[in-house]
């Protein structure tokens, strides 16, 4: 009996671990629909999106709503752009308007973290290649000129290391950032749709190209405005 059960066992785990599903399938299925993804989420207030303690005018996203559209935004391809559907409540344009302009700036925001970041990653592969190189140069120094081996060894370990760090820091941190960074503009450019009910009906195929158009031309004027004011400050 106990064999049996044992055997069983084996069965399972085998069949667990070979288990295997098409994720590009289910994405497209769950999100996708005229080249757009489709996130949709039930809200019972504006209190369900902006933080409690946030103030009239510097209003922030309620973590809880952020974790929500970002656990599903996380399995959509970076080529589609996004829409949220907000379901649940009728909204005024005062309520709407400033829903929009709370995930615009939490957004904005947070691709300047990760620019931040692919900055000092930057700062790092710098400066750590150099020190490699100061140090390569210095074991090449110690080997010609006979330096004692504890010196050489130490020297030659130095140089590894940092030559380690700028590897790591160009390969993983680095290119962790600018996924980041995609992912985050993805999230900023998301356009915002309000409807009292949800609805699993999709946009035509030219409401969505409609709408992609202004999309992109949104975000080429900003750009190009963003782009300005750096110009004058310089």
């Amino acid at each position: 009996m106990f064999k049996r059960q044992d055997r069983n066992r084996e069965r399972v785990v085998r069949m667990f671990r070979k288990k295997k599903v098409d994720l590009k399938k289910n994405i497209t299925e769950c999100y996708i629909e005229n080249g757009w993804a489709y996130v949709s989420c039930n809200v019972s207030g504006i209190q369900d999106i902006i933080d409690p303690y946030s103030v009239e005018g510097h209003e922030w996203l309620k973590p809880d709503f952020v974790h929500f559209i970002e656990d599903n935004a996380y399995y959509i391809p970076i080529d589609y752009p996004i829409l949220l559907e907000i379901c649940g409540v009728r909204f005024g344009n005062r309520d709407q308007e400033t829903i929009r302009t709370t995930i615009k700036r939490y957004y904005s925001l947070r691709i300047g973290d990760m620019q931040d970041d692919i900055h000092n990653s930057m700062k790092r592969i710098i400066l750590f290649s150099a020190l490699s190189v100061l140090f390569l140069a210095l074991d090449v120094l110690s080997i010609v000129y006979h330096w004692p081996q504890a010196v050489i060894e130490i020297l030659g370990v130095l140089f590894w290391f940092f030559i380690w760090e700028a590897g790591d820091n160009l390969i993983y941190e680095m290119m962790e950032s600018r996924e980041k960074k995609a992912f985050m503009a993805q999230m900023d450019t998301m356009e915002v749709k309000f409807v009292r009910k949800f609805n699993d009906q999709a946009m035509s195929e030219k409401e969505s190209e409609i709408l992609l158009e202004k999309v992109l031309e949104k975000e080429e004027a900003l750009q190009q405005e963003a782009e300005e004011e750096e110009v004058t400050e310089e």
